[in-house]
């Protein structure tokens, strides 16, 4: 993993080699042990380490933005000089704003060493312990166990400056029946200890059970109760696609035109903080 140390060394390294009125540097990515299986076996077994540095250069209301894997030499000063020169090239934005000055941001870093120190066998031992439940009931199990640690740091030329790391687990599973039924789990936390393969399996396989055999409903309206995870996905699609800044100005958001205006129902409350841990977010972004 990159520590806080060796982030901040190599954002000042980028910043020092400054062109323009502004920078800001962004350095983010992820190690990731990942054990994919089907039909109630494991299929593969692999380990990804990806960071990505992203150079954003302001000249006047224009900026260019470039990223890179190279952090180190003249592959570092190639990727200034070009978001410099993208940066020259653009049409000005008399909306974009000024780069942050320094805030105080608190530190959340929930990092797990039990999670990054797990091993290979560990983790298979957890997959094998619904696979072998699902052989000897004459299911199917397919899915994916994953976990590793992230990081993202920030630094721009006002001297702001922000940290953050963070360990995940991540597991998902589907369970087909003979009878043509299936049905799925997942779950996600920064512990690879929270995950519950057997609760995992006893989810899947009771759904994929009662789906065996569906019949056709008659035509009509039907009150239909979502579980957690569904209503999860639905807000994971309504955030990205329509509470992001750029879908406003683009017209393109639900929201639009409509700020300060009660949109939902009275039961429906809808918040985006950091520090709710079941978010599993980060103080800045």
């Amino acid at each position: 993993m990159l520590t806080k140390a060796s982030a901040e060394r190599i954002l000042k390294e980028t910043l020092a080699l400054g062109r323009g009125d502004g920078m800001e540097v962004i350095l983010d990515g992820d190690r990731t042990w990942f054990l994919q299986f089907s039909g109630n076996q494991m299929r593969q077994n692999l380990f990804q380490k990806d960071y990505i540095l992203t150079i954003r250069i302001v000249v006047g209301k224009r900026e260019g933005v470039v990223t890179t894997n190279r952090f180190s030499g003249e592959d570092l000063k190639r990727a200034v000089e070009a978001a410099y020169q993208t940066a020259l090239q653009q049409k000005e934005d008399p909306e974009m704003p000024d780069l942050p000055e320094l805030t105080p941001i608190p530190e959340q870093n929930p990092y797990d060493n039990p999670t990054i120190e797990s091993s290979p066998h560990e983790r298979a031992e957890m997959v094998k312990g619904i696979t072998s439940r699902c052989l000897k009931s004459s299911l199917l199990a397919c899915g994916a166990l994953s976990s590793g640690d992230k990081i993202a740091a920030v630094m721009n030329s006002k001297g702001a400056f922000c940290y953050h790391n963070a360990t995940h687990a991540d597991m998902t599973l589907t369970v087909l029946t003979p009878g043509g039924g299936s049905g799925w789990s997942e779950a996600h936390s920064w512990k690879l200890s929270d995950l519950s393969a057997d609760q995992l399996a006893e989810t899947a396989i009771e759904k994929a059970r009662r789906s065996e055999n569906p019949v056709a409903p008659d035509l009509g309206q039907y009150t239909v109760v979502l579980e957690e995870r569904a209503v999860a996905n639905l807000l994971s699609f309504l955030s990205s696609l329509g509470c992001g800044a750029l879908s406003v100005q683009e017209e393109k958001s639900f929201m639009t035109g409509k700020l300060g205006e009660k949109l939902t129902g009275e039961k429906i409350t809808i918040l985006d903080d950091w520090r709710m841990p079941e978010t599993l977010g980060m103080p800045f972004d």
